[in-house]
């Protein structure tokens, strides 16, 4: 990429970067090459540590409402692994399973009265737009996969319509730390400690059987990845986890940065009766390693893009290798000053994205358009499709609406730098 005519994108590199990671996604059976996700509930890091040998005083290891229970590593004899919770936050309580350093960091977030107080479905009123007497969906039973989502009402694009709280979190170095016998009992301890135990051990699971432990099989089949002060995690949301996959979705989902709150937002308009889905994949992937992601869980995708016919289903990785193709042409043209051609590549890959529905992956291209325009004095148009990329980063909930002026100066004001 060329420094003299487009920098280091300063401004967006860093909100591009985490909004490719603040997309959610299923571990499924392997923990390796986390995205990491949100950082939630790191304010107070200064809190007490708090573990079993806190005694048996309630007020010794506030704010949680039961005593911690701990499991050392096997294989660091410093790292220990407690459950912490909290009976009364949220929707249905909320269990952790992950250190006492990272408990302490994340225990201001249990105190705040306005997240532990308010239905899951109106966890921000603000974001909402305002609380509903009834969500607008309804959970059901859907042919051929179990339990489904779907909309009881009209749900605009980029609506914000669902939340909901994490009712368990388990460190990801957790399973592979402990003895399975071991890991399992606290893994039932941190269940049967929540407010409602039913709302985890209802769900879905992938290996259903004599074999297979309940709580392991739903936390496997159900959880996505999140950060928690700075280390990798597994969340699970009771009612986000009923929302089945699709490789083109109708919506997806947003973790708060001050809670274990999440919130489904529309990709596009949705019809009363039509069954709401999100990816469990990250954007972009081609057909085969979608497959190969979700065999990971247990289940072979059957959604309208998967069973498509095979000439379909082959233009639209066509499409997508095209992206990535014209992504690495862009920067060779942009380093050797063919701005002009960077320009009409560009403009190429932002036409692609939009017939492979991947809205979300134009904002660096709008950035980089506004950036060139900028430089070669067409001022105007750098603003135009400066607003472009702030828009569509806020239209997917990686800004606030209330800071677009603000956010748009400060992409202008990184073009002079």
């Amino acid at each position: 990429m060329s420094r003299l005519v487009i920098g280091a994108l300063p401004f967006l590199g860093a909100v591009l970067a985490q909004a490719s990671r603040d997309t959610p996604q299923r571990p499924g059976h392997c923990l390796a090459d986390l995205p990491g996700t949100i950082q939630w509930a790191t304010r107070n890091a200064t809190s007490r540590l708090v573990d079993d040998s806190s005694g048996p005083d309630p007020d010794s290891w506030a704010p949680w409402t039961q005593q911690p229970a701990c499991l050392q590593s096997q294989h660091n004899h410093k790292s220990r692994f407690c459950t912490f919770s909290d009976a009364g936050y949220g929707s249905y309580g909320i269990s952790l399973i992950t250190s006492p350093e990272v408990a302490a960091a994340s225990a201001d977030m249990l105190q705040d009265p306005y997240m532990s107080s308010i239905p899951a479905h109106d966890i921000d009123p603000v974001l909402l737009g305002g609380r509903e007497p009834s969500p607008p969906y309804e959970i059901v039973d859907i042919p051929g996969k179990g339990k489904g989502v779907v909309a009881t009402r009209p749900i605009k694009r980029y609506e914000v319509f669902m939340g909901d709280y994490a009712a368990m979190v388990i460190h990801a170095s957790f399973p592979g730390s402990v003895q399975q016998i071991d890991g399992y009992g606290m893994l039932h301890l941190a269940a049967d400690q929540l407010r409602e135990p039913e709302a985890l051990l209802g769900l879905g699971r992938s290996s259903p059987g004599y074999k297979s432990d309940i709580v392991e099989d739903i936390m496997r089949t159900n959880s996505f990845q999140m950060m928690v002060a700075g280390q990798p995690h597994m969340a699970m949301f009771p009612e986000i986890s009923r929302l089945n996959h699709a490789c083109n979705p109708s919506a997806f989902m947003r973790f708060s940065e001050s809670s274990s709150a999440a919130t489904v937002i529309a990709f596009r308009d949705i019809e009363p009766g039509e069954e709401i889905t999100i990816s469990y994949a990250r954007l972009g992937m081609s057909h085969q390693e979608r497959q190969t992601l979700l065999t990971d869980w247990g289940f072979k995708c059957t959604c309208d893009m998967c069973t498509a016919h095979p000439s379909v289903v082959a233009a639209s990785d066509n499409r997508r290798a095209k992206i990535t193709q014209l992504k690495t042409d862009i920067l060779d043209y942009l380093d050797r000053g063919k701005v002009h051609g960077a320009v009409k590549m560009i403009r190429e890959v932002i036409d692609v994205m939009e017939k492979e529905n991947l809205r979300p992956l134009m904002t660096e291209q709008y950035e980089t358009l506004a950036r060139i325009q900028w430089a070669l004095g067409a001022k105007e148009k750098g603003v135009k499709y400066a607003r472009k990329s702030i828009q569509l980063l806020t239209d997917h909930g990686f800004m606030d609406p209330r800071d677009f002026d603000e956010n748009l100066m400060g992409l202008l004001y990184s073009f002079e730098g």
